[in-house]
């Protein structure tokens, strides 16, 4: 794992996420990762919970999906985002709707819902088999990535403006859990720090 303050790339794997492994945590596959508050958070495979490792494994802590903190669990595992700043979860609900959920207080682990849609109707579930596939939000916005399953079609929902608009159309056999927001970080570039 890439560490902004030695500037160099830490072990992990033995002490760190392994670490999870032995304790019966494991990540979850796809586009449930993600990168806020200085931690490296992940949806744990099989359970309602998102465990968060922090760059020098000196934090790890455990926060409950939404609903799983009133008792309830949710058809599908969802996915998780980092966008402006915070930890988002979006998931589906059995009626097709699909719910983006902000945390809003990471301390007290406090979810609030941001929105909640129903984009492509009754008969379209999350997961690739059955509709559709969110895969990232924007990283400075209210602007979700979803892939439909049945024509391949990268579409973007955007929560302030509710339209749903189609980017592009994937290639036939591409991996959709390799989709990822493209952040440039400029930090390193010696021309910029010299030129401005």
């Amino acid at each position: 794992m890439w560490s902004h303050i030695t500037r160099d790339w830490n072990e992990h794997e033995k002490q760190g996420l392994e670490g999870w492994r032995q304790k019966g945590l494991i990540p979850c596959q796809g586009p449930r990762r993600a990168f806020v508050n200085g931690m490296l958070h992940f949806i744990i495979s099989g359970q309602d919970e998102i465990a968060a490792v922090g760059v020098q494994r000196t934090t790890e802590k455990l926060v409950p999906v939404p609903k799983a903190a009133e008792g309830n669990c949710w058809r599908v595992p969802g996915c998780i985002a980092q966008s402006q700043g915070r930890l988002h979860y979006i998931n589906q609900e059995s009626d097709a709707r699909l719910s983006i959920w902000v945390l809003q207080d990471y301390d007290a682990d406090k979810w609030v819902l941001k929105d909640r849609v129903k984009l492509f109707g009754e008969n379209r579930y999350m997961g690739w088999e059955n509709g559709f596939h969110v895969i990232a939000m924007h990283p400075d916005g209210n602007v979700v990535f979803i892939v439909q399953s049945w024509d391949l079609k990268l579409t973007a929902y955007h929560m302030d403006h509710k339209p749903v608009r189609v980017i592009s159309t994937l290639k036939e056999g591409s991996c959709i859990a390799h989709i990822v927001p493209y952040v440039p970080n400029f930090l390193g570039l010696s021309v910029l720090i010299n030129k401005y």
